[in-house]
């Protein structure tokens, strides 16, 4: 029993050991898939090794550790993967995301890509502090109280006085309308008058109209026999100095007869 019991132990920790050997091996062959960045935060945010490194909504490695070196900086380890699609411009920065739902926080990479220049191994980043839920309470604490100065700085009593300046101008406005009514009213009855008289006369001008073309057209009439009747008054004229001349030869026949007659 005791021999059974020995080779359990021995067998365990056979074992164990191998299971160490397997994983010092996976992880040497891990780390010669990445490369190394440092990283520079005010403050580690709660970052720990393990967490997730993520660039553009994917991630491109983890954190291998935190180093604090005084109390307004913190140092972290970052292992970059060798892939070629990860390079990363010398220029951008870190930022620490949190999500409030779950609690989980990771380290972002924010590239700068006006920046053509890549980081090489052992290149340093640097970074924000992470905006926490305190902080965003603070902050809207904060714009509150802003907020509240700004109104209680509000001088009502101008409002006040305006709004009562409008209200008096209205009520003017609506006494004047009333008593300006009946003035509208025999205004708008005038008018109606003159309306009904307009087409009263419209009328008598229209039959004035109708007259005037008549005798217009009677006179047009006469226009075109007026030559005729001067030729007619012509040989009227002609036969009266015709007649005319016979009477006075006539006379002075007569004038010759009593001449002779006397004698």
């Amino acid at each position: 029993m005791r021999g059974g019991g020995k080779t359990m132990i021995v067998v365990m920790v056979m074992a164990l050991a191998l299971v160490a050997i397997l994983i010092f091996v996976q992880s040497g062959k891990n780390e010669k898939d990445y490369y190394q960045l440092i990283g520079v935060l005010p403050n580690s945010g709660g970052l720990s090794s393990g967490q997730d490194i993520n660039c553009r909504g994917q991630k491109i490695g983890h954190i291998k550790r935190t180093d604090l070196q005084h109390s307004e900086r913190v140092l972290i380890v970052m292992m970059i993967h060798n892939d070629t699609t990860n390079k990363i411009p010398i220029k951008s920065s870190l930022k620490v995301n949190i999500d409030f739902l779950l609690g989980g926080k990771s380290l972002a990479i924010i590239p700068d890509t006006s920046c053509h220049i890549f980081c090489q191994p052992g290149d340093t980043l640097w970074g924000q502090a992470p905006v926490t839920l305190n902080n965003v309470l603070e902050n809207a604490n904060t714009a509150i109280d802003t907020i509240k100065d700004k109104i209680s700085q509000i001088d009502i009593s101008g409002l006040n006085q305006a709004i009562a300046t409008i209200n008096h101008a209205a009520s003017q406005a609506d006494t004047t309308i009333k008593d300006l009514r009946p003035q509208i009213d025999s205004t708008v009855s005038h008018a109606n008058e003159l309306i009904t008289t307009y087409q009263r006369t419209g009328k008598k001008i229209e039959t004035t109209v109708v007259a005037i073309d008549s005798l217009v057209q009677k006179g047009s009439k006469s226009l075109d026999n007026l030559p005729t009747t001067i030729q007619h008054a012509d040989s009227a004229i002609q036969q009266i100095k015709s007649a005319g001349t016979s009477f006075e030869k006539l006379m002075k026949a007569l004038k010759k007869l009593c001449f002779w007659s006397k004698n």
